[in-house]
């Protein structure tokens, strides 16, 4: 039996494929997963595949129970961390649900802490030491995203493996969370695979840790399409706040609209969105579940999850909100194409009047000597 608490931040920049296996040894130990078996040629060669480090284990006591917790770290190419604490139990307590619901640990010292504070103090860390290794940084949102499994390790009715999923913080009734729970298809009859809100249980013939593999891979994607929805929101709203600024009135001579600011301003947004393009892409591939695993079985499964996590609404929202950036960018090229059109063509203008009044010029000047 054994609980994964995980964890997922956005590390505000990239890390290249070539140094990523560098940057993780900088957090731990290299832990060799069975799972990379699963991943497709594809995702192992383009580097989307992640990397595991244990950064640690410790005796701990959680609901008064003693626990031996590993922490693990993954890290990804597209400047993802995930942490994973994953507790696991000598002997099978008999309250079950309050060793899942449970957030405190007492770790040696004694020392109690949140969950999440630990979770938080863990990646500042992590964030600190992989800082040398990030590239195209960018200033990311620093909500995290959070998934608690329960695997189970016996096989055990669905009454009673909802006895203890459910129990959580919810103020609706258990009746209306079974409602809501989503389920899996297994790989066996007995196997059990529910889903509710950020938590779940898991009871399988087959490794659950490759089960867990691709739904943290999952998750990952839905944080990190939630980053790329962020960010492009503060994106269109910075871009509108510049469209804002733009005179109604055209000046007679626009040479305002060709100085160095308005130039700054407009490469701004035009990185931003080129930024914001490459991203998309970069999930569009690793969110496609052929390119992801060749494996049948876990193609359904990641499938499923994606499903399960609104991956596909997600990227929807992306994909809209960078076409309107790309609206935005064509209608201020268009606006310096019609300002420098109109500079030229003024100077043409000016540049033929003088061509007209410099020989008059001359005939007076001509007159008044004579």
């Amino acid at each position: 039996m054994k609980i994964i608490h995980i964890f997922i931040r956005d590390l505000g920049g990239e890390l290249q494929a070539n140094t990523l296996l560098d940057a993780a040894r900088s957090l731990g130990e290299g832990v060799p997963e069975r799972t990379s078996n699963l991943y497709s040629d594809y995702f192992v060669a383009s580097g989307l595949a992640p990397v595991r480090v244990r950064v640690r284990r410790e005796e701990a006591l959680v609901a008064r129970v003693p626990v031996f917790m590993d922490v693990f770290m993954k890290i990804y190419s597209y400047g993802v961390l995930l942490v994973e604490y994953s507790l696991e139990t000598t002997t099978i307590p008999e309250n079950l649900s309050a060793l899942f619901k449970a957030r405190e640990i007492e770790l040696p010292g004694p020392r109690i802490m949140d969950l999440e504070q630990l979770m938080g103090l863990d990646i500042e860390w992590a964030q600190r030491t992989l800082s040398k290794w990030l590239q195209n940084s960018y200033e990311a949102p620093a909500f995290t995203d959070k998934f608690h499994l329960f695997i189970d390790s016996e096989s055990r009715d669905e009454d009673d493996a909802m006895q203890i999923l459910l129990p959580g913080d919810e103020s609706y009734s258990d009746s209306m969370k079974r409602r809501i729970v989503k389920r899996i298809e297994p790989a066996e009859e007995n196997d059990r695979f529910f889903i509710m809100g950020n938590r779940g249980y898991l009871s399988s013939v087959i490794d659950p840790h490759d089960v867990v593999n691709f739904l943290e891979l999952s998750r990952v994607q839905l944080h990190e399409l939630k980053v790329f929805d962020y960010m492009l929101d503060r994106g269109i709203e910075n871009t509108y706040n510049f469209l804002d600024k733009i005179p109604r009135h055209d000046k007679f001579l626009p040479l305002s609209w060709l100085s160095k600011d308005f130039q700054n301003q407009v490469n701004e947004v035009f990185k931003l969105t080129e930024m914001r393009m490459d991203l998309v892409d970069l999930v569009k591939d690793i969110t496609n579940t052929s390119k992801v695993t060749s494996d049948p079985y876990f193609e359904i499964l990641y499938r499923e999850l994606n499903k399960i996590f609104h991956i596909d609404e997600w990227f929807q929202s992306v994909r809209e909100k960078v076409d309107e950036l790309e609206d935005i960018q064509r209608m201020i090229l268009s606006r310096i194409d019609i300002f420098k059109s109109t500079t030229l063509e003024m100077t043409v203008i000016i540049l033929i009047l003088i061509e007209i009044i410099i020989p008059f010029a001359y005939l007076i000047i001509d007159y008044f000597r004579h």
